[in-house]
């Protein structure tokens, strides 16, 4: 048979447990003192609060369906190849990690193509049935992603004749491995990256997909 007497003092102690538990939950209140950073200007000590950047947009308003549609079809070309932009970027600062390791160059050249390896393993056939218009945007986004141009990429990790030979064919197609990106020139691409987050690899190959899901596109 069940104890009454001890159920109650279980209760009570649950109770008790419970309140002390709710007693240790600060909760802010509208007086109380927060630590922040303050620097000191003209004898004044002034509060120093870093505040997260905050992107403000407004309903864009089309002048036609044709530009309408030209801004659409950019978008879509842009989170498509932003994955991997974001993936160069990643693997060139883990490979300029790795090779600082490196003992001479005998390694050093091993490195770099197992991470040339890796790249075609994982994405040539995508980076393959890209259009030129895409390929253009992919290179301006290496730049973007890794501070450095397709063509200054290939010179330095493999040869100043392989980054040759890739400009000569680049430049056949009307591209250039020596693009650069400017967030100025290029307003309508940076917009459409702080759009969606400016998302690491993960989330930009996500973005890319609910976007045509809004689209109505198949995939």
């Amino acid at each position: 048979m069940i104890n009454p007497l001890k159920i109650t003092v279980l209760c009570a102690l649950l109770f008790v447990a419970s309140g002390v538990k709710a007693q240790h939950q600060w909760i802010k209140g509208k007086y109380d003192t927060i630590v922040v950073q303050a620097y000191v200007y003209q004898g004044d000590t002034i509060p120093h609060i870093w505040l997260k950047e905050v992107m403000v947009s407004d309903y864009r308003i089309w002048k036609s369906d044709r530009q309408r549609d030209k801004y659409n079809k950019l978008k879509r070309d842009v989170l498509k190849v932003l994955p991997y932009a974001k993936y160069a970027g990643y693997r060139y600062r883990q490979l300029e990690y790795q090779l600082l390791a490196a003992k001479n160059d005998a390694e050093r050249k091993q490195m770099v193509k197992q991470c040339e390896d890796e790249i075609k393993r994982n994405f040539e056939r995508d980076i393959r049935n890209m259009t030129i218009k895409q390929g253009a945007i992919l290179i301006k986004l290496i730049d973007r992603e890794t501070g450095r141009t397709s063509y200054v990429l290939l010179k330095d990790l493999k040869n100043g004749l392989t980054a040759f030979f890739w400009q000569s064919i680049a430049s056949v197609f009307g591209n250039s491995l020596k693009e650069h990106y400017d967030p100025v020139e290029d307003y309508e691409i940076e917009n459409i990256i702080q759009s969606v987050g400016d998302p690491d690899y993960m989330q930009a190959y996500n973005e890319y997909y609910k976007y045509l899901s809004s689209q109505g596109i198949k995939y």
